[in-house]
């Protein structure tokens, strides 16, 4: 029974998309870090925005510096979070798309039959799984999908839809498998062992870098409170 696209995790779907060619494309790093950054500048325009709206109600001075630099931080904002980076599964090809917007320009290709997507384990997450798109056994990207069922769902949609090879390197980890079609919904539990000579190297998430967002907002509206009572 083929799978329908609608059918798979949120996950996947956040980091598989659909052009207008209804072709299938993956999310690349870049993108995803120059996103991070792109939020992680809210915090400093905001702050801004707030600085600004204190003062002019203060009427002690004229909000000028803190306008520009809002000004500033916002072109900034719309800068990084306009990056765009795709891998797309042309046909019998896998391409590199780079640019800002929504048509960034071919940087590479390559035939299908030397790509490979390959489930990896996350160990800090217990649970978590890499599914990383590799050509000539050479990392491309990689997306943090979810739990091993939810990343070999995905892995399995994509060949489906395009035909690129598969495998599992959890199961018998460090050992690399092609990954069968049958995938029980049921959580696996990533606790890999590793062999000895490994060179297998885990690293975190960028995303908890965006953990620095919502207490930095919270400072600066504490601070806002703190001086727009102050001062009455």
């Amino acid at each position: 029974m083929e799978k329908r696209y609608q059918d798979l995790y949120w996950g996947a779907r956040y980091h598989l998309k659909r052009d207008g060619f209804g072709q299938y494309y993956l999310i690349g790093m870049q993108q995803k870090i120059w996103q991070v950054f792109g939020l992680l500048a809210c915090v400093p325009m905001i702050a801004s925005v707030v600085m600004a709206l204190a003062t002019w109600l203060r009427k002690d001075t004229i909000p000028y510096f803190y306008l520009i630099a809002a000004s500033f931080l916002f072109l900034l904002v719309i800068f990084l979070l306009k990056r765009s980076e795709r891998f797309v599964f042309q046909h019998d090809r896998v391409t590199h798309l780079l640019g800002w917007g929504k048509s960034p320009a071919e940087k590479a290709s390559w035939p299908m039959h030397e790509c490979d997507l390959t489930i990896m384990p996350i160990v800090e997450h217990g649970t978590g799984c890499w599914l990383r798109l590799n050509a000539n056994g050479q990392s491309l990207t990689r997306n943090s999908i979810g739990k091993f069922a939810q990343s070999a769902e995905m892995a399995l949609f994509i060949v489906q839809e395009t035909g690129i090879t598969a495998y599992d390197n959890v199961t018998k980890w460090p050992a690399k498998v092609r990954l069968e079609s049958r995938v029980t919904g049921d959580a696996r539990v990533v606790k890999p062992q590793r062999a000895e000579g490994s060179q297998f190297q885990v690293q975190g998430s960028i995303w908890r870098m965006l953990l620095v967002f919502p207490a930095t907002l919270g400072v600066s509206v504490l601070l806002f409170a703190l001086h727009w009572f102050g001062g009455k």
